[in-house]
């Protein structure tokens, strides 16, 4: 019961509940570091590793050298903690598209997450060969966006969050 309360008492754990899959999950759900205390057998478990980092990125660390050359679970616990970088493996560490900078910027939603949806009404041509693009809310607040030229698919995504989610802490 302890360890659903607080993730970090799977270091008071038994061998056998640190070797029980649903109880460490709930545990790495709550505090990603508790993936230090889960069986050798489950730090190899993506799954279960990929929920730890997404909820504390350096639990990277802890995770079995197999996945730390995993590029998405690398990239997830880099999105959660840029430093979690420093936990890959040798290779990944270089990966241009791995670096803190380019994961801040990458703003699509990886399957299973919850994501703002907006809907986009209208968009035209903007004076300076960008895209004047109006988002809207399933609430139905509104915003008009201007994006550049060289704008993406995640710019509009960031824009959009910051403008109709931001002030409600939905973003």
């Amino acid at each position: 019961e302890a360890v659903r309360q607080n993730g970090f008492a799977l270091k008071f754990a038994s061998a056998d509940l640190r070797q029980d899959r649903e109880l460490v999950l709930e545990a790495v759900r709550q505090n990603g570091f508790a993936l230090k205390f889960a069986s050798a057998d489950l730090r190899q478990d993506r799954e279960l590793v990929l929920e730890a980092v997404r909820q504390n990125g350096m639990a990277l660390a802890y995770a079995s050298g197999g996945l730390k050359g995993d590029r998405e679970i690398v990239f997830h616990a880099v999105r959660q903690c840029p430093g979690a970088l420093g936990c890959a493996i040798p290779e990944l560490r270089s990966d241009r598209d791995l670096q803190p900078d380019r994961v801040a910027r990458n703003c699509i939603a990886w399957p299973g997450a919850r994501a703002p949806v907006v809907d986009v009404p209208m968009v035209c041509a903007g004076a300076d060969g960008g895209l004047d693009v109006v988002v809207a809310c399933m609430a139905g607040a509104s915003a008009a966006l201007s994006l550049g030229a060289a704008a993406t698919v995640g710019d509009l995504a960031r824009e959009a969050s910051g403008r109709l989610f931001a002030a409600e802490g939905q973003a």
